[in-house]
Formats: C-alpha cells, structure tokens, sequence
C-alpha cells in the first residue's frame, strides 16, 4: 500500500545484522514519501572506509564511538527513516540518544534466517572476526528490547508486508500522519514545478531569463525552419533526378555534352556552309562561255 505523509520525528529501525532494516526502510520511504538515510552507508561517506574496516584498523571501541557521531548527524537531518547499524546499541550514548531523539522500531527474527540473508560475511565487522554469533544474539536482544517502542517479527513476511506494517503502527503512534487527498495533489504539484524549474535552468545553473528562453525558442523555430527547407530542397532535387539521368545517358551515347537535336541542328548548318562554299569554288573555278 503506498501512502503519503509526514513523520512527526524520526524513526529509528534496529535489530540484528540481516533481519532487513535498510530494505526495509527504503520501501517504507518510498512508499509514505518520506525521506530515509542508513547509518552504515553515511558513516562510509564520511570516513571513506566500511565499517568493517574501520573495525580492523581502529578495533570496536572507536568503531562505535564513530557510529554515535554519524547517528547524531542522521537524527539532525530533519525527520526521516533511520536504519541503525546491528552494534549501535552497544554504545551507552548511543541507546540515550535512540531513547531521546526518536521512535525506535525493532524488527526481529530467527538467528538462522537473519543470518541466510547475509550473502557476503566480509561486509559485517564481527563476522568477519569470527565472533561468537549465538552470544552475540543473547547479548544484543535486551539492548534492542530496551530502546525499542514497538517490536515487529519479520518472519517469512515480505519486504512490502513488513513496510505497510510498521507504517500503520507508526500512524497508530502519531509518528506519522498520512495527508489528504488536497495534500497529496498539492505535494505532487510542487514536485513537478519544481522538475520544471530545474529544466529550465542554463548549462551555468542559474535559471535563464524570458529573453533567454525567448531567444532559444526563436533558435529553435530557425532551426525547424531550416530543416523543412532542407527536406523540400530534397524532395525537389529527387524529383529531377531521372531527367538529369536521362541526359547523362544522352551525352554518354552522343560522345559529347550537347544534346541529339543540337548536334542535327549543327549537322545542318555545317553542310550548308559546304554547300555555299563549293559553289563559291565552282564559280571561281570554272571555264567562261565561248563566244
């Protein structure tokens, strides 16, 4: 189900690596229309390095510590949808602060399927440590319980079943209300002004004037125009075209560029001045009357 609306504070997703938060999250925001953001994936911008590497070169104490201050950066962002990393709990402030500053979401399933989800181990700080798995889950499970305000299992559910669900406990919360229908058209409105605007705007991003855009629409009648005379100039050249082939095969046949008719013409008008000129040499030529 897809809705619209608006988140009264920040929502805060926990659980364990692989029960799904970020998936999750990502659905739930595009689906309420809202805005989400992953601490893992903000923590990586910020320092250039996963948080499995991190853990490597720093160990778990720093580790966590630069876990708080991203969470601190994501929950000042404005109210949105927060996936939380699997350890952030295990930091005192940490948990105060997903107390505080929002409301918490614990989405929860079996250590077997959590686990199965996870398709490459390298990327998780502890397992790539070969930590002990099923102690970690006893110890992390009452740090998810105690900051959490609603608990949902995820067993066997869908993604988009699980996103449509901690919606409506969200909106039964009064974490979030869905708009009206004159919202929603209002909301959609400003979007596509605003996609208008951005396509209006000049190649230096600033948005061109009404000269500018008058000029590029003159431009652009110009070039039409240009193109149509192109083609119409085409079309007229191709309706010739036979003729003009016609008289290449003339000149080809005649041995020379002038037409059959200028050359009979010619032919004529040659032989007359033959004719003229022997009767001028047969005059001069000729042996007088006797007497």
């Amino acid at each position: 189900m897809t809705f619209v609306g608006t988140l009264k504070k920040n929502v805060f997703l926990v659980g364990f690596m692989g029960v799904g938060k970020t998936t999750v999250a990502r659905r739930m925001a595009r689906d309420m229309g809202v805005a989400c953001v992953d601490v893992d994936a903000f923590l990586e911008r910020k320092h250039g390095k996963s948080a499995a590497e991190l853990f490597g070169e720093f160990g778990e104490d720093v580790l966590r510590e630069l876990e708080y201050e991203a969470l601190v950066e994501c929950a000042n962002m404005g109210h949105s949808l927060i996936s939380c990393g699997e350890g952030i709990v295990a930091f005192d402030k940490s948990r105060e602060l997903l107390k505080r500053r929002g409301f918490a979401v614990m989405l929860e399933s079996s250590e077997a399927t959590s686990l199965g989800r996870i398709h490459n181990l390298s990327t998780r700080p502890l397992l790539a440590h070969d930590c002990d798995i099923e102690g970690l889950w006893e110890q992390r499970k009452p740090l998810y319980e105690e900051v959490a305000r609603a608990k949902i299992n995820v067993q066997g559910r869908s993604t988009g079943s699980v996103a449509d669900f901690v919606a409506k406990v969200l909106a039964r919360a009064g974490v979030y209300t869905p708009d009206s229908e004159d919202a929603v058209a209002k909301k959609i409105e400003a979007d596509s002004l605003k996609r208008r605007k951005k396509h209006r705007h000049s190649k230096s991003g600033r948005p061109r004037s009404a000269a500018e855009r008058s000029n590029a629409s003159r431009k652009g009648q110009k070039a039409a125009g240009a193109f149509r005379e192109s083609t119409a100039s085409s079309k007229r050249h191709a309706a010739h075209a036979p003729a003009s082939g016609q008289g290449a095969a003339e000149k080809k046949q005649n041995g020379s560029g002038a037409p059959k008719h200028r050359r009979r013409r010619g032919s004529r008008g040659r032989g007359k001045m033959r004719a003229s000129n022997n009767r001028q040499n047969g005059q001069r030529g000729a042996t007088p009357p006797a007497n």
